[in-house]
């Protein structure tokens, strides 16, 4: 019986899409004749905590590497809500020179870019090398590495507190998520 990823209760599952490949995970023509991935795309829901969760994780390594195909500054409407997102970050959290924002999972930096550099420290956490080295190019710091509590105890140590952090779509990807949780909870100002 699986087990719930924020409470350890059983989940029931009540639907099952069968194996299925990881999104964006295209082959090359040199690989179409090697085995490809599959992982079984199952729902489950917890009565206990009342969270509706993914049986499978797909391991993180196999979705996010040196060749992952998303880049989010490809759509122009994320440009624009990333945009509007800073702005209301800013407005409503940063006040004073020196503040830390960071963001677990920064893609290509499509948020982080628009923060006020000279005004705050900025700082992303992306374990995908490509995308990572994309914000990189934008002037952006990136640790590429997975998010967790040791790295949020190094980033304390070495920027301080963060004032602001951000995830957008990563938490659902996560499955030790209470060790993001105590990073998060050991970061934030």
């Amino acid at each position: 019986m699986p087990i719930c990823k924020i409470c350890h209760s059983q989940l029931i599952k009540f639907l099952s899409l069968g194996l299925q490949p990881i999104a964006n995970a295209f082959l090359k023509k040199e690989e179409l004749s090697q085995p490809e991935y599959f992982f079984p795309l199952e729902t489950g829901f917890c009565e206990s905590c009342k969270m509706v969760q993914l049986v499978h994780t797909v391991p993180p390594e196999q979705m996010f590497h040196a060749n992952y195909a998303y880049f989010s500054s490809v759509s122009r409407t994320m440009e624009e809500h990333f945009l509007e997102y800073s702005q209301e970050l800013t407005k409503r959290f940063l006040q004073n020179p020196g503040e830390l924002v960071l963001e677990i999972g920064c893609n290509d930096g499509i948020l982080l870019k628009n923060f006020d550099r000279t005004k705050f420290k900025v700082l992303g956490v992306e374990p995908s090398g490509n995308v990572a080295e994309a914000a990189r190019k934008r002037g952006l710091e990136v640790i590429n590495e997975f998010f967790n509590a040791n790295i949020a105890e190094r980033i304390k140590r070495e920027k301080g507190s963060a004032k602001v952090i951000c995830a957008a779509n990563v938490i659902c990807h996560i499955e030790p998520i209470h060790e993001v949780v105590k990073g998060v909870s050991l970061l934030l100002d």
